[in-house]
């Protein structure tokens, strides 16, 4: 008891227990050498950002390694008209955006460079988040969405974006249970229509093959967008300390991927471009199929005649398969406009460019049999075409045969066929079974042009046509 007596007398003396405060401890970050534009260090990523003049002419500075030495950005204004032929809503200033990720699965990906994109005024800023700590990403895309925020309800504009890039960016943000409406509204992905507009044309549709063939654009000294990856996990396995090599190739795809936002306003440029005034037939074609996505048919109809029925419709320039296409791509639309004898001129025109096509074969020999009622024509376009429909080659040789000709003149009403049943016994003991060779009164009544057999009971009964 004494010695409780004096634990508690030195516990009085002492004097209230003082609260310990811990402190969280906190992640060691080295500085990031300064690039163009301002650098905003925050725990875990670095944010770069970089301002460039727009304007039709006005030569860009230098970029980095692996970038190209001079670009043509396009104003706001032609930029925003040019987004409304791909289909974004008149008036909205567009944001651009592109990912650098550690690979291609939408499982494992993590973004550990994201850029955006956007026009202030008469230049165009752009703004870079990377992570340098793999414990902060929930904080870079918390900063991210802030800024998409900021910029108010604007459509996102990708290349390949609607199948890799934002799909992940929400799945990120679900991740770390991140509110995410930023990345749910409108979007265009321009590798869509680049591939609607040059696939078959150009060898493929990556975004460095359309800069080089379309745009102009040489880069020289590019990262691979294969060893982008490697890069990070090298940067991140070398930090705090940092080494030389590792920290200029991550400077290469930083600038691979600012150069990845620069060219998206001039390919959405050039998209437009293409998209008003078509090169060719093939072009127009492929422009008309985008419009009718877009749901604009009587665009796309109009554009169309315009090449097909103008004066230089048989100059001889389009390739036939590329005119049956065209014709009866417009044939089909003039048929739901309720025009069918421009319709019927295109069906015409696509059989007389191409008479062994199947498609145009089909659609001529259609309203010829259907709507001119010259079935001999018709068999003879059916017997032209590389794959005749054995149905329709069979109806037309009855329909075009002098026998079915000399009857339908000479017959006031059609002819009505009837059906008499006719016992068939299905062996000798089963006729004795009670029916008695009588005729089953089933199935009496009015037949096509069929025999039919059916079986009642141990009697089969088999109707004999007559007229």
């Amino acid at each position: 008891m004494s010695s409780l007596l004096m634990r508690l007398s030195h516990a009085r003396a002492l004097g209230p227990a003082q609260e310990r405060v811990f402190e969280v401890p906190r992640a060691v970050e080295r500085a990031v050498e300064p690039a163009p534009g301002r650098v905003d260090a925050s725990m875990g990523f670095v944010r770069r950002e970089a301002c460039w003049f727009g304007g039709e002419g006005i030569e860009q500075v230098q970029l980095l390694a692996g970038s190209p030495t001079a670009l043509r950005l396009p104003a706001l204004g032609v930029l925003g008209r040019a987004l409304i032929g791909l289909g974004a809503q008149a008036g909205a200033r567009p944001v651009f955006i592109d990912t650098e990720t550690t690979g291609l699965s939408h499982g494992g990906a993590l973004p550990f460079l994201i850029g955006l994109a956007w026009h202030d005024g008469a230049s165009l800023r752009t703004r870079q988040w990377r992570l340098t700590r793999l414990g902060a990403e929930a904080a870079m895309l918390t900063d991210l969405l802030t800024t998409l925020r900021e910029l108010g309800p604007a459509p996102l504009v990708s290349f390949n974006g609607a199948s890799f890039d934002l799909p992940l960016l929400r799945a990120r943000a679900r991740r770390y249970r991140l509110a995410a409406p930023e990345l749910e509204g409108e979007h265009l992905d321009l590798l869509h229509g680049a591939r609607r507009l040059w696939k078959g044309r150009l060898p493929d549709c990556r975004l460095s093959t359309l800069e080089t063939r379309l745009l102009g654009v040489v880069r020289h000294g590019d990262i691979p967008s294969a060893e982008i990856p490697a890069v990070f996990w090298d940067a991140l396995r070398d930090a705090p300390g940092g080494e030389a090599h590792s920290t200029a190739r991550m400077e290469a795809v930083i600038a691979h991927n600012l150069v990845d936002l620069l060219t998206l306003p001039m390919l959405a440029q050039e998209l437009a471009i293409n998209l008003r005034a078509p090169a060719d037939l093939d072009q127009a074609l492929r422009v008309a199929r985008h419009l009718l996505r877009l749901g604009l048919e009587e665009q796309a109809r109009s554009l169309l005649a315009e090449w097909l029925e103008g004066p230089g419709v048989s100059d001889g320039k389009a390739r036939s398969s590329v005119l049956v296409e065209a014709a009866l791509e417009l044939a089909t639309l003039h048929r739901r406009a309720g025009e069918r004898a421009r319709a019927a001129e295109l069906w015409r025109l696509a059989w007389s460019s191409d008479p062994r096509s199947p498609a145009a074969a089909e659609a001529w020999a259609k309203h010829l049999e259907h709507h001119e009622g010259d079935f001999a024509e018709a068999l003879r376009v059916v017997q032209g075409s590389r794959l005749p429909c054995p149905r329709r080659l069979a109806r037309l040789r009855r329909r075009a045969s002098p026998e079915m000709e000399e009857t339908k003149t000479t017959t006031e009403t059609p002819e009505r066929w009837a059906a008499e049943p006719v016992c068939l016994p299905r062996s000798p003991v089963s006729l004795a079974s009670g029916s008695g060779g009588r005729p089953i009164e089933r199935g009496l009544g009015r037949v096509a042009e069929s025999r039919g057999e059916s079986w009642g009971g141990e009697t089969a009964v088999r109707y004999r046509l007559y007229r």
